[in-house]
This record gives structure tokens, C-alpha cells and sequence, in this order.
């Protein structure tokens, strides 16, 4: 197995079994005469539970993830145009795609036993946003090897760590990473509920942003069709004029012809 295969199953990993797996696979490198890949391997770093997480997502739901980034050019052209009702509707696609991938994203690591903070959860909200505003972003959310998680803090702009930035302290088993008591299961449930009932609340308000859309489109046709229909009937009105006009023309004719032939 060559450096990124090892690299991509490393990253799809717990957190807590990233650092006897990363240097199995140096190991493994180095063994077959690959050093240079054996260092860069073992120089990977172990990702923060939201990373982790944002990275099984991303893989695990390839197909909403694309959907989420490709809002980042819709957004792009609605705003260029101006586009109030293109910007609402991009809006709440993107808090409906987030929210689900969030509520996912907890009922994974449920899957795995694993407890995740609300905190954690909104790392990983904030991580999904910051890819849809930021290319780069969405870049290393696609690569699936994040080690930390993002957030965006202003147009096009991403607080990222620093390259070479010391590494957070290992922190006591058992603690939370404020330094609190870690999450328990029944709190873990709350978060994925809450996180689930958010993603119900996106995607309803989702649907009542096209059901308007729908409504108003139907107005403006609606609107156009009457105008048409009045035309119509217009038009209907002048035939029956010329037509009654014609009909009483043909009609002297005939008596003009009755009487010369009288």
C-alpha cells in the first residue's frame, strides 16, 4: 500500500488509533524501501475529533458534500446579479445540505460508540460552512486529511493554524477539551437529536422558500395568462363585429342581385 492510500486510511480512523496506525504504515513503507514516504508519513498529524469527523462525512456522503460545494458558484452569479430571491433560495439549501450532514455526522460517531460534544458538532457546522465560502477549504474538505477544523471569519478569508503551529497538549482521559468532564452517552444523544431536529427545521424551511418561489412564479403566470385571456377576448369581440359587418355586406348583395333580376 503506497503513501496515500495509507494516508487516506489514516485519516478515516478514530483519532485515538491514528498514531499506532500511522507508524504501522511507516513501518510498512520503509520496509519496502520507500524512507522518503515512511518520514512523510510519520510526520502526519492526528486530527481533532471535528476533523475526524468532517473527514468519515465527507466520505461517507460524497454525493450531499457535492451538493453543498456547488453552491459556492450559484451563490457566486445570484450575488453578481443581484438576485435577492436566487440568494434566499441558495441560503436555505445550504443551512438544509449543512444541517444534514451534521446530523450524519453525529449519528456516526454513535455508530462508532463514540461521544461527541455540541462543541464538536458545531466545529464541524463551521468547517462545512467555511468550505462553501472558501475554495481551499473546500479543497482539503474534499481530500478527506483535514487535522484541524476551520472556520470562516470574513469574505473569502479562513482562520486556518498556522504552518508549524505547536501541537494542542494531550489532554487528560476522560476530559473534554475545555478541560470539563467528558460528554456522556444520554448528553451525545441530545446533541445528535438536536442536531437532527435542526436539519428537519432546514429542510422544512427549505421547502416553505420553494413553495414561495412556486407561488410566485404561478402569480406571474397566472397575471399573463389573464392579460392574455383579456386580449383574446378582445380579439374575439372585434371577428364578431367584422364578422356581423360582413355578413349584413353579403346579405345587400344578395338583395342587390334579387332585385336586378326581378
Amino acid at each position: 500500500m503506497g503513501f496515500d492510500a495509507l494516508a487516506d486510511e489514516l485519516y478515516r480512523l478514530p483519532p485515538e488509533r491514528f498514531v499506532a496506525a500511522r507508524q504501522a504504515g511507516a513501518k510498512e513503507l520503509a520496509a519496502a524501501g520507500e524512507r522518503r514516504a515512511a518520514a512523510d508519513l510519520r510526520a502526519l498529524r492526528k486530527p481533532s475529533p471535528a476533523a475526524w469527523l468532517v473527514n468519515v462525512t465527507a466520505r461517507e456522503h460524497a454525493d450531499e458534500l457535492g451538493q453543498l460545494l456547488a453552491l459556492r458558484s450559484r451563490f457566486t452569479t445570484a450575488q453578481a446579479r443581484r438576485d435577492a430571491d436566487a440568494l434566499r433560495r441558495v441560503s436555505a439549501e445550504r443551512r438544509a445540505l449543512v444541517a444534514g450532514l451534521v446530523s450524519s455526522a453525529a449519528a456516526m460517531a454513535d455508530r462508532h460508540g463514540r461521544s461527541v460534544s455540541p462543541e464538536v458538532l458545531r466545529q464541524v457546522e463551521e468547517t462545512l460552512e467555511a468550505a462553501v465560502a472558501d475554495e481551499a477549504v473546500a479543497a482539503a474538505v474534499r481530500r478527506g486529511r483535514l487535522v484541524e477544523a476551520r472556520r470562516h471569519v470574513g469574505f473569502g478569508d479562513v482562520a486556518v493554524p498556522a504552518p508549524g503551529a505547536a501541537p494542542r497538549p494531550a489532554r487528560p482521559r476522560g476530559r473534554a477539551p475545555d478541560g470539563g468532564p467528558a460528554p456522556t452517552a444520554p448528553r451525545a444523544r441530545a446533541a445528535a437529536g438536536e442536531a437532527r431536529a435542526r436539519a428537519e427545521l432546514a429542510r422544512r424551511t427549505a421547502a416553505l422558500e420553494e413553495a414561495r418561489t412556486r407561488h410566485a412564479e404561478a402569480e406571474a403566470q397566472r397575471r399573463t395568462a389573464a392579460r392574455a385571456l383579456q386580449d383574446a377576448e378582445r380579439r374575439c369581440e372585434r371577428a364578431a363585429r367584422e364578422l356581423t359587418r360582413a355578413e349584413g355586406l353579403v346579405q345587400r348583395a344578395r338583395d342587390t342581385l334579387d332585385r336586378s333580376g326581378a
